[in-house]
């Protein structure tokens, strides 16, 4: 009698854990596939972050912390300082203008720290003394060239560019009109502060903002507007004033201390370090590592 080869019963247990586990084979390969083209997309995403889609920016920022759609900034042109900036630097950084004659406005609003406070005290000491306290902390005087009127109204998206005319009446003739109706009040625009000079934006303009430190007594702590000018007279240099405005402009306190000022609204617009756009922000907005 011819013996057969042993195989295996169905009933045997042996045999029914062979074939249960082929299912699970299948489904452990096919989710490690899938972790795998995960992984490969996450990889290749975080690599080159631009092509991601929208919905992956906020992943994308977080575990890698770059700007997904990095942006050219156009910065201001860097040209040489004009004759009356290069007057407004001298006295920009003169302590003998001070009642003092050891604070400049420099000595507040220090260039090595964005044109802010040149320590962390809450406050900076001024006065005749150097001993009388400031009322809040001098501000950062960085970007203020950017920086509008004070006023309070709705609230505008931040742009640079006026809108051209033609795109407003564009704009407008898809806009549907006004229509009145009993009882229900129109949705209000969100007013809100904007603008100006100093904290609580109480000057608007450069000329402004700098006189009033020139007199403050906590600051530089002159007692008058002829006070300043004096000084500027005795200043190494006054002649500079001259071929800018004239040689008799020495001989008028208060149109030097005018043009003084002016000078000083003039530096704070044409010197480039006081809009340098080269923060970590604006690196990352360029889409470099920061």
């Amino acid at each position: 009698m011819n013996e057969h080869p042993s195989t295996l019963s169905p009933n045997d247990p042996t045999a029914t854990g062979k074939r249960r586990s082929k299912p699970w084979r299948w489904v452990a390969g096919g989710a490690g596939g899938v972790l795998l083209a995960l992984a490969g997309t996450a990889g290749f995403f975080l690599a080159y972050p631009e092509r991601a889609p929208a919905s992956l920016d906020r992943t994308i920022e977080d575990v890698s912390g770059e700007n997904p759609h990095p942006v050219a900034l156009i910065r201001p042109p860097v040209q040489p300082l004009s004759a009356l900036a290069q007057l407004g630097e001298k006295i920009f950084h003169d302590p003998s203008l001070s009642g003092s004659g050891t604070q400049s406005c420099a000595s507040c609003h220090d260039p090595a720290r964005s044109y802010g406070p040149p320590n962390d005290r809450d406050v900076q000491l001024g006065g005749v003394d150097m001993r009388t306290e400031g009322l809040r902390p001098p501000p950062s005087l960085a970007y203020l060239y950017r920086q509008g009127p004070f006023g309070i109204g709705p609230t505008d998206q931040e742009n640079d560019a006026p809108i051209p005319l033609d795109q407003l009446a564009q704009q407008a003739q898809g806009t549907a009109r006004a229509t009145k109706s009993a009882g229900t009040a129109p949705a209000a625009n969100q007013m809100v502060p904007s603008g100006g000079l100093f904290w609580d934006g109480r000057e608007d303009t450069f000329m402004d903002q700098a006189k009033g430190p020139m007199m403050n007594p906590a600051e530089m702590a002159n007692k008058s507007l002829y006070d300043v000018a004096a000084k500027l007279q005795r200043a190494k240099y006054v002649s500079d004033f001259k071929p800018i405005f004239g040689n008799d402009i020495v001989n008028q306190p208060a149109m030097l201390f005018t043009e003084a000022m002016s000078a000083l609204s003039r530096f704070q617009v044409e010197s480039a370090s006081f809009h340098r756009f080269d923060s970590k922000y604006d690196h990352w907005l360029e889409g470099r590592r920061v």
